[in-house]
């Protein structure tokens, strides 16, 4: 019997407001270490590093999605989705205390 191992390298998941408190310099590193492949629209502005990098993660998470899923996974991928659709469209409304 051989073991199967699955080996996912792993980063640390940035929510929007996390991102908004971050340096375009920051924002830049961390676009670097989770190796984003998503075009940055104005590398002056720290929205378009934002969004890059948010889209990316989005990308990613459902990636990891089984092939085949069963009733249960299927319906918490589509929790997931809702939940990721939600937070984006709140994404760039600014907290407020």
């Amino acid at each position: 019997m051989s073991i199967k191992t699955l080996s996912i390298m792993t980063h640390i998941i940035y929510s929007h407001q996390q991102l908004q408190l971050k340096s375009i310099a920051r924002l830049k590193q961390i676009y670097s270490e989770i190796a984003c492949t998503v075009e940055v629209n104005d590398k002056r502005c720290k929205d378009s590093w934002i969004t890059a990098i948010a889209d990316y993660q989005a990308t990613k998470i459902q990636k990891l999605t089984p092939a085949a899923p069963d009733n249960q996974a299927l319906a918490q991928a589509e929790l997931d989705h809702h939940i990721a659709s939600q937070a984006q469209a709140v994404a760039n409304v600014p907290l407020s205390f």
